[in-house]
């Protein structure tokens, strides 16, 4: 009964969107999730601080002799260990790319040298701490760069996965998964409107929400049009949904409130796209014509010499190192949204932020549609 109401396949498709088809496990990407497991742990943990703050702050005050109460300890420890943890990451890449004879060492081994040198920065960080009051500003740059970045992987992975179920729609009899098609496009369009409702009675910036729920429909209406070579339902129904997340939670952020229900889903969704580049290869071109139903390439490491393999300049390097980045402004973000964007200035930089990556978002996508309009005479690749 339970295999019928819920199949296995709508599981795999669900959770991996069709695009692990040809699961990648090599060792490379072992490591990469390694890596991504190593941030997300030092982020739970430094919830925990913020969730524990006064005791925290009465057992291990000290090490912030500078910070007068438990807020400001807070901050301070999880700047620290989320600076730590980006230079940590670059470090990694510097090691990678220095060196070709200890690459593969240096990137996948080694685990226990990495773990102190993690420790040995973390205490550099926190042994100076007035680095820690330009936090903000060193990590300005990255956040930036990892808004855009992660704006970018979230509209590839839900193409990603809209053209995987639609292949297999194609490819059975079945209406089961045009059915699924339009289920999660309806779920989707109910957050979008959900959110508005929530906008309207708790924020008063109302009319802006409803501004981006009338451009979201109208690139909906678009992208679903004969129009439109590449976009589908599904596609654009998740982006909306994105978008509209993002500009929302922008509105709903309070001071005076912990917010742990928009941290969380700010991980989650930094998560998916910090995922999803793991496992693909940026240097190799995706189809961007909705027609062809092509499912995105997964990096395929072989199995055989990975370290000949690793020490390919031009196969692992340039991903290597755009995944490095990325992970380690990752790391930078955190630090930001686990203070609440260090709300306690009064300033509106979560505001600026998540409007700034909602506006991408859109525009991204909006381009990915309009684009092959524009130039008829180019081939545009995803």
């Amino acid at each position: 009964m339970l295999s019928w109401l819920i199949p296995k396949n709508f599981i795999c498709g669900l959770l991996f969107a069709g695009i692990l088809k040809s699961f990648n496990t090599s060792s490379v990407l072992h490591a990469r999730l390694l890596y991504i497991i190593l941030s997300l742990f030092l982020a739970i943990v430094s919830l925990f601080i913020k969730l524990f703050a006064h005791d925290a702050y009465s057992k291990f005050g000290f090490l912030m002799p500078i910070c007068p109460d438990y807020t400001c300890f807070t901050s301070y420890i999880i700047h620290a260990i989320m600076l730590s943890l980006s230079i940590f990451h670059f470090c990694i890449l510097a090691l990678t790319l220095s060196v070709n004879s200890i690459a593969f060492a240096c990137y996948q081994k080694c685990w226990v040298l990495k773990f102190i040198l993690y420790f040995a920065i973390l205490i550099g960080c926190i042994w100076f701490t007035n680095i820690l009051d330009y936090y903000s500003w060193i990590a300005f740059g990255f956040i930036i760069g990892f808004i855009g970045i992660q704006s970018i992987y979230l509209i590839e992975f839900n193409y990603d996965w809209s053209e995987a179920w639609f292949e297999y729609y194609n490819e059975s009899s079945s209406k089961y998964w045009a059915t699924m098609l339009i289920i999660f496009s309806i779920i989707s369009w109910i957050f979008n409107v959900g959110m508005l409702i929530i906008t309207y009675f708790i924020s008063k910036h109302f009319w802006v929400s409803l501004l981006n729920f009338v451009v979201s429909v109208s690139i909906t209406i678009f992208s679903s049009s004969s129009l439109c070579q590449n976009g589908s339902l599904l596609s654009s129904s998740l982006t909306m949904a994105f978008a509209t997340y993002f500009l929302t939670t922008a509105f709903l952020i309070n001071p005076k409130d912990k917010n742990y229900l928009i941290i969380f889903l700010d991980i989650f969704l930094s998560l998916i796209s910090l995922c999803y580049l793991a496992f693909v290869q940026p240097e190799k071109h995706k189809t961007n014509s909705h027609s062809e139903f092509k499912h995105s390439k997964i990096a395929n490491f072989s199995q055989k010499n990975q370290e000949d393999d690793f020490e390919s300049k031009e196969k692992s390097k340039p991903n290597t190192i755009l995944f490095q980045i990325t992970l380690a402004s990752y790391c930078f973000y955190l630090g930001m949204i686990l203070t609440d964007w260090e709300l306690a200035l009064n300033d509106n930089r979560h505001f600026t932020a998540k409007c700034l990556q909602a506006m991408l978002i859109m525009s991204f996508y909006l381009w990915t549609l309009i684009a092959p309009l524009l130039f008829p005479d180019r081939e545009f690749s995803r």
